[in-house]
């Protein structure tokens, strides 16, 4: 029988023809019957040289090695061909179960050698998936009943990674059915199975978006005719199925955006864009027009010709027209905003400014000398010594979730403070978390003015009225005491004629001592009137570094005699604006009185400043005799008021201080124990 013709007949039968193998294996195959076919003409031509003479010989001879040349470069090609070709072919012996056959390609699908196959018969079981084993346990049950195989399975390449094979196997059986051998081809489709996956996953992405009940899809031409139509598509324009289809898009698109998108779609149908986006107005079938957010995409073949385009359209009517409402709203709000006494300014959670109306720009021109910004940071803005109380405010409205509320002033260039009522609210985002806060500020300055007038008024009457009682008591004390020996003596001089010249004397010098004492008492109560007066003296920057040093300077014969000495820390704050003849006055009588009521050593005086918010906070302590305030503390600040006797004064000297310093708007305290000194406390407005 012809050897070429069976072996044809043979890859007819296990292949299905030579057009359903891989091209590799088509040229293998090829070379094969290539190579019979060489075979039975040197064979033919074997035969026939039986019956030749010896010329003829010769010549068939020569014939004979030049087909064997042949049938050697044949053998060559096709050896180069197996040892190349991408695909793995193997041959297994089933009576003595050895691997006979193994192509190099095992080593690119498997990344194992031949080598290795043959001297591990199990090898290729080995490599297979362990969720795949059970596809070989079948695969030979088929060939033991001479079924031919072809299957897909994963194996565990050596490296590690997990690729896709397919078998391709041939049984032989002998003439009693028994399978002596198979003969197969393995080809690596991990590409192709990675390719399947793809176009699966984008089959089943589309059928999503296709059967969507909330977004509609539609598969149409270039030219505007719908082919095709999901369900949300023809209900939301409400059409059939029928309907909608053959219809052109001109006819459900609203009159004024028609001219809108054909631009668009002669962009498309140029290959210029592939797709776009836009929001338009359909017509419904029963003339209600909506709102869409329409999304068109071209889908193209190899040459790049337009086969259909895909629309899919969702309906934003709701969405515009809340949009509308929002930007009406919005519109309303910000007319109420740029129209209000507030300056408003909103914030994210690092401080940053995400608006600001006009009123709040104006403010921040005026107070803060700078301008506001979307995206600058509203700390930074700040003038240097607001800066920290603010982060911390800030800081504490992002972190509690509670609101601040808070009097804060600014120095002006004249000396004048502005005020400002600020309240600082946490905004809260739907779950309730704080996503930043929103800043009112409103300028307060006249009601501040006034409150403060009317507390000053208040204060000082409230003074006056303790000025009167004091007064009162100087009066019925102090005055009457002089004025009464005056008189009295007085009447002893006129009813005594025979008063003799030594009583007279004494009479007299009685007289002038009292008439002294109400001087000194008329005087006093001048003093403190005057003290009064003097408030409207102009205000101006006063160092307390420089006016200690001018008290020493005044005192220095004393503080050298009492080897006194003075310890002074203005490092936080040393400069406030105030009246200097009060605040002089106020250091002089505390230093004084601290080197009067010494306790028998050398006096230590330490003062002191430091900044509260807007306060200065001033301390005078000593290591003097101090005093008992369980007994005494009532009348410390008391007019004609002394506790310690052993030095001269008039009780007045702390009297005096007290009335300046609420005189310049503060109040003053005292800490002491007895021989464990004495220290006053003196809270000022800057």
């Amino acid at each position: 029988m012809n050897l070429n013709k069976l072996l044809v007949r043979q890859i007819q039968k296990h292949f299905g023809g030579l057009e359903n193998v891989s091209p590799d294996m088509h040229d293998f195959l090829l070379a094969v019957t290539e190579a019979y076919d060489h075979y039975e003409k040197d064979h033919s031509m074997l035969e026939r040289s039986i019956d030749l003479s010896s010329g003829e010989m010769i010549e068939l001879n020569k014939e004979l090695r030049e087909e064997t040349k042949k049938l050697r470069a044949a053998h060559h090609e096709l050896k180069t061909l197996f040892e190349n070709i991408d695909e793995t072919f193997f041959s297994v012996d089933m009576r003595s179960n050895k691997l006979t056959q193994m192509s190099p390609s095992c080593e690119k699908t498997y990344g194992y050698r031949p080598d290795e196959f043959f001297s591990l018969p199990d090898l290729w079981r080995d490599t297979i998936h362990p969720e795949d084993k059970q596809v070989s346990e079948q695969q030979l049950q088929d060939l033991f009943i001479g079924k031919k195989v072809v299957n897909n399975y994963r194996i565990i390449h050596k490296n590690g990674s997990e690729k896709w094979i397919e078998n391709r196997v041939i049984p032989t059986l002998d003439e009693e059915g028994v399978l002596i051998r198979i003969d197969g081809v393995t080809s690596d489709i991990t590409e192709r199975k990675k390719a399947e996956k793809l176009l699966i996953e984008s089959e089943k992405k589309y059928r999503l978006v296709f059967e969507n009940p909330f977004l509609g899809v539609a598969l149409g031409t270039i030219d505007g005719l719908v082919m095709n139509a999901n369900k949300a598509f023809y209900t939301l324009l409400g059409y059939t199925q029928e309907e909608i289809q053959n219809i052109h898009f001109s006819k459900f698109t609203y009159a004024p955006d028609l001219d809108k998108e054909l631009p668009y779609l002669q962009s498309m149908a140029n290959g210029e864009i592939n797709d776009y986006v836009l929001e338009k107005r359909y017509v419904t079938k029963s003339n209600e027009i909506i709102w869409v957010e329409l999304s068109l995409s071209c889908v193209k073949d190899e040459a790049q010709q337009i086969q259909f385009v895909i629309a899919v359209i969702q309906d934003i009517t709701s969405k515009k027209h809340a949009k509308e409402s929002l930007l009406k709203s919005e519109a309303n709000l910000r007319n109420i905003l740029e129209n209000t006494d507030t300056g408003y300014i909103l914030l994210n959670t690092k401080g940053d400014i995400l608006s600001y109306n006009t009123i709040a720009q104006q403010m921040g021109m005026d107070e803060m000398k700078e301008k506001l910004g979307v995206g600058k940071n509203y700390v930074d803005l700040m003038i240097e010594e607001k800066k920290t109380e603010m982060r911390r405010k800030i800081g504490d409205v992002l972190t509690s979730g509670e609101q601040i509320k808070d009097e804060v002033c600014y120095p002006q260039p004249d000396n004048s403070l502005k005020w400002f009522y600020i309240s600082m609210h946490p905004v809260f985002s739907e779950d309730r978390k704080v996503i930043g806060l929103s800043i009112a500020a409103t300028d307060i300055t006249s009601e501040k003015t006034l409150s403060i007038e009317r507390d000053k008024i208040t204060s000082d009457l409230m003074q006056r009225n303790r000025d009167l009682e004091q007064f009162a008591f100087i009066i019925s004390h102090n005055l009457r005491s002089p004025v009464a020996n005056i008189i009295g003596l007085i009447n002893v001089i006129e009813n005594s004629p025979t008063l003799n010249g030594e009583d007279r004397k004494e009479c007299m010098n009685g007289l002038l001592l009292s008439a002294n004492k109400l001087d000194s008492v008329i005087k006093d109560l001048s003093h403190i009137l005057q003290v009064r007066r003097e408030i409207s003296e102009k205000k101006e920057p006063i160092l307390f570094s420089e006016l200690v040093s001018d008290i020493k300077i005044s005192i220095g014969n004393l503080l050298q005699k009492e080897s006194a000495v003075i310890h002074t820390d203005f490092t936080e704050t040393d400069k406030i604006i105030t009246l200097k003849s009060y605040l002089y006055s106020i250091f002089f009588n505390l230093i004084s009185n601290s080197i009067k009521y010494r306790n028998g050593e050398s006096p230590v005086i330490t003062i002191a400043s430091r900044k509260v918010n807007n306060k200065v906070m001033l301390t005078f302590k000593d290591n003097g005799i101090g005093i008992d305030l369980a007994t005494q503390g009532n009348k410390i600040f008391g007019l004609y008021n002394k506790f310690h006797f052993h030095t001269e004064g008039k009780g007045i000297g702390l009297y005096m201080t007290k009335t300046q310093v609420e005189m310049l708007g503060g109040k003053i305290t005292v800490v002491s124990s007895v021989n464990k000194g004495t220290e006053f406390q003196i809270e000022l407005q800057e």
